[in-house]
């Protein structure tokens, strides 16, 4: 939303539709979210706007009691940190990160 406004309102003049026309085109078609890192603000205020239309339709409901649930027991704790460690190191071994700055 930011990135897209920022562009039109730098090239305007190479652009022959109104904002309203272009930003829908040019938006969904890829390319205009932003590059830095403000692509993840961009794209937490869609998902909590998307969010604010489904409240708005579905409408809160009566809360139902949360369940009581136990804490994770240490084995559980443990288990889970292995396995995301092992889970890593194997994204981080076979990404397409490694294979191509990697010298053959």
């Amino acid at each position: 939303m930011i990135n897209p406004v920022f562009v039109y309102v730098v090239t305007y003049r190479s652009i022959d539709k109104p904002f309203w026309r272009y930003f829908p085109v040019e938006y969904f078609k890829g390319g205009l979210i932003g590059q830095g890192p403000l692509w993840f603000i961009e794209v937490l205020l869609i998902f909590s706007l998307v969010y604010v239309l489904y409240r708005l339709i579905v409408r809160s409901r009566t809360a139902s009691p949360a369940k009581e649930t136990r804490f994770p027991s240490s084995r559980a704790i443990v288990l889970f940190a292995l396995l995301l460690g092992w889970q890593v190191s194997w994204f981080a071994e076979n990404s397409l990160w490694t294979s191509t700055t990697s010298s053959h």
